[in-house]
């Protein structure tokens, strides 16, 4: 975890070994104090990542990357994280047993408040997991309305909307709470098909469509909030639009483009 400090310089608070396990997805909360992380198949919950560095000059980004052995290393600021979501055995063949694949977690959000955490799993489900008493999590709903993975996963401002975007060409907005989302519809992109050529695939035109690879909410008007998301058309151009998104979800329109 780094800072920019009053000159603008990047500082390294601390850092948490996670051994074998890679880290494959981060989510931090608005307050910078929790950091949700897909570490291996497992989803955890980092508490307390704002926390000051010790009483010693702690090193800089620049010392850590030469390597300057002069310097201590960098504070272990974080307690044992929560196990938010424990994912699937990682290994199918155990006890010389082929077991079959289980869905994985592909993506994950956090919550403006820290209280929630989207998990978006590579089956096309979405599970929405909350904190219950003594630090324990639970399962709060779970829907399976993409065909496939989830590629990204977002928050509105208030935590009332979660937005998630498949490699199903579909972006699904939530309503936190659990209930049926609506779809962000996509421009018609006319202009682009008509003056594009059709991709092919062995020598065969595919379909003009775009797909949803990441997207981002943000503070709108007063009435909702601001979409952001960005498209790769098959043909080969990647565009990126804003939408209205209405408090609640629903009927949500794309703005610009």
């Amino acid at each position: 975890v780094t800072r920019l400090d009053a000159s603008w310089q990047m500082q390294l608070v601390g850092e948490h070994r996670t051994g074998l396990a890679p880290v494959q997805s981060l989510a931090l909360s608005p307050t910078a104090d929790r950091l949700a992380c897909l570490q291996g198949p497992d989803v955890l919950l980092y508490s307390g990542v704002d926390a000051p560095a010790p009483p010693a000059e702690p090193p800089t980004w620049e010392s850590v990357a030469t390597v300057d052995k002069k310097r201590p290393p960098p504070p272990p600021l974080y307690a044992s994280p929560a196990m938010v979501l424990r994912g699937p055995d990682p290994d199918p063949e155990a006890d010389g047993i082929r077991k079959p694949r289980l869905p994985e977690v592909y993506s994950l959000a956090l919550s403006p408040d820290g209280t929630r955490i989207a998990v978006g799993i590579d089956d096309g489900s979405l599970v929405m997991m909350e904190a219950a008493a003594q630090g324990e999590w639970r399962q709060r709903w779970k829907e399976k309305r993409h065909a496939r993975d989830l590629k990204s996963l977002a928050f509105s401002p208030d935590g009332a909307v979660v937005a998630s975007a498949a490699d199903d060409a579909l972006c699904l907005l939530w309503p936190a709470e659990g209930g049926e989302p609506s779809e962000v519809a996509q421009p018609a992109f006319r202009w682009h098909n008509f003056v594009t050529p059709a991709p092919k695939r062995r020598g065969k035109p595919l379909p003009k469509t775009a797909a949803w690879r990441c997207v981002l909410m943000a503070e709108g008007s007063s009435s909702g909030a601001s979409l952001f998301g960005a498209l790769n058309h098959a043909a080969g151009v990647g565009h990126v639009l804003r939408a209205a998104v209405p408090r609640g979800g629903s009927g949500a329109r794309v703005e610009r483009w």
